[in-house]
């Protein structure tokens, strides 16, 4: 079991296995973490399509949790993975987290936002 990082200071070149030597993207940490591992993810917007890779097993969970107080990461605010390139563009992406069939893994502390906006309200749509 190890823990992992993921700063928007990273670099997907790097180990990942400290806060200065975290991983830039959240679909890098994916594609090489195991059972029972932890991938503590600092503050910022990660504009990216995370496509789980890995099974967690019953006892050793993969967990991947957004670092809001900055404890682990020293990135404290909110965790966002986002299907928009922008705060203004349509969405390029169908989906934030493809879990891929994968089991045994956790999300915590992370917002997604994906597709299209609703605004509160709607009332084309009756949406509240």
């Amino acid at each position: 079991m190890t823990d992992y990082y993921v700063r928007k200071t990273g670099n997907d070149a790097n180990a990942g296995t400290s806060p200065a030597a975290a991983w830039l993207t959240i679909d890098h940490a994916a594609n090489n973490v195991s059972a029972g591992d932890n991938v503590y993810i600092g503050a910022g917007t990660y504009r990216e399509s995370i496509t789980m890779d890995t099974n967690g097993s019953d006892g050793n969970v993969i967990s991947y949790i957004g670092d809001i107080d900055g404890s682990q990461t020293g990135d404290a605010g909110h965790v966002i993975v986002t299907a928009h390139d922008s705060e203004t563009a349509s969405p390029t992406r169908n989906e934030c987290i493809n879990m891929n069939g994968k089991t045994f893994v956790t999300i915590r502390n992370i917002s997604l936002l994906s597709g299209s906006l609703i605004p509160l309200n709607d009332t084309a749509t009756g949406n509240k």
